[in-house]
């Protein structure tokens, strides 16, 4: 695919590419206020992250491609912002949960074309599945548990707002779920509103690991994108 220096410069040639030949045509296409898309294609307003995959998905190319081009080095790493502290307590608080702040990325190898956020384990209450200070990277955007859940280590949130980190399994009512954990007895019947895959659990070594990784990189690949990262919505 064609490389270009910036965003602006891919998302003005995705445009033009997919048969818009004015930012104004595309932006009433897309159903977006004319600035809002202007200041994006031109570089002067940040752009978030469902934006960029809105503007993807209406203009034939790919998230990873508008954000960061061709460069190899770039397709082999991504950024996962902070999700939270995690203690796991028996009755499901998640301890801490805070939005991504630009202090708390770290550059991560690629594994997943799914955004993707971490988790820190505190305390020693996820012992068995993860020890403290591991990280534990999820699925940023939570969905409704259904099939392809079941059997897997997921974040579950509850009715009432708790979180768990828990094996999913259906329950005995129908529209439940059971949690399943190493330490804690099973949690039965619950209302489980909306569930995140765990995709990887790295030790502190490996997270050490992570710290050395292409550290300046995270600066310059972050200027002008605003991740989207709502717990539990």
């Amino acid at each position: 695919m064609l490389k270009l220096a910036t965003k602006s410069e891919r998302l003005r040639w995705a445009r033009i590419n997919a048969g818009f030949p004015s930012a104004a045509q595309a932006a009433r296409r897309l159903g977006v206020p004319y600035g809002t898309y202007a200041g994006h294609e031109n570089g002067l307003r940040g752009v978030k992250e469902s934006e960029l995959e809105r503007y993807a998905k209406a203009f034939g190319v790919t998230v990873i491609w508008l954000i960061y081009g061709d460069e190899q080095e770039d397709l082999e790493n991504q950024l996962v912002p902070y999700f939270g502290l995690a203690g796991f307590h028996p009755e499901g608080r998640l301890d801490g949960v805070v939005e991504a702040m630009n202090t708390n990325w770290l550059t991560y190898p690629r594994i997943s074309d799914r955004p993707l956020a971490y988790i820190v384990v505190a305390g020693n209450l996820a012992r068995g599945i993860a020890d403290r200070e591991w990280h534990i990277t999820i699925e940023r955007n939570f969905t409704p548990p259904d099939e392809d859940h079941i059997g897997c280590l997921c974040v579950c949130k509850i009715k009432g707002g708790n979180y768990f980190l828990r094996t999913l399994q259906r329950g005995r009512k129908n529209g439940r779920f059971d949690l399943e954990g190493p330490t804690f007895e099973t949690r039965r019947d619950e209302q489980v509103e909306k569930v995140s895959f765990v995709s990887t659990i790295l030790t502190t070594a490996a997270v050490r690991e992570l710290n050395k990784l292409n550290k300046d990189r995270v600066t310059t690949l972050m200027q002008g994108i605003e991740f989207d990262v709502e717990p539990g919505s």
